[in-house]
């Protein structure tokens, strides 16, 4: 199986993986999952089956959502902002939501980040600074995401 062409989604790529996630369709918003793998017979998909926490909550963070950005750390998925097409009502979002590629499982890291609503915008993950042998610089250190651009309603970042 294969996922469906779509303008508007994420597709990212890891030292081990690639992801293809949301966008649109002619039928209209998808909030879909796919891993892809090469290897000698081609790219190999596999859909992910999404979960949320809590558990008996069933929210998917890519649906009814547009524009937003995204990117991996490790075996995460990171989506921050875009436009809620909630219904009638836009809004512009500046939530923080990470998906375990492993488990499926969404969990909110915040609904209100310390930066600005925003649509259209880009972000990268930057793993944590290694040295010569692979261990982390910096104890603690897991990376960060950097946001840059897009815009808040009329506005441009």
């Amino acid at each position: 199986m294969e996922p469906q062409a779509r303008a508007r989604g994420l597709l990212l790529s890891n030292e081990k993986i690639f992801v293809l996630a949301g966008g649109h369709c002619g039928d209209g918003p998808l909030a879909d999952v796919w891993l892809g793998s090469r290897g000698p017979a081609g790219t190999r998909w596999t859909e992910v089956k999404q979960q949320s926490l809590p558990l008996d909550t069933p929210f998917w963070p890519l649906k009814n959502r547009m524009d937003y950005a995204g990117c991996l750390l490790g075996d995460f998925l990171f989506v921050f902002g875009g436009i809620s097409l909630d219904g009638e009502a836009i809004a512009v979002l500046n939530d923080l939501w990470c998906l375990d590629l492993r488990s499926g499982i969404w969990r909110c890291i915040t609904e209100e980040a310390p930066c600005s609503e925003r649509s259209s915008h880009v972000a990268v993950g930057v793993p944590p600074l290694l040295d010569r042998d692979g261990a982390t610089v910096s104890s603690g250190d897991k990376g960060c995401i950097v946001i840059h651009g897009g815009e808040c309603l009329n506005r441009q970042m």
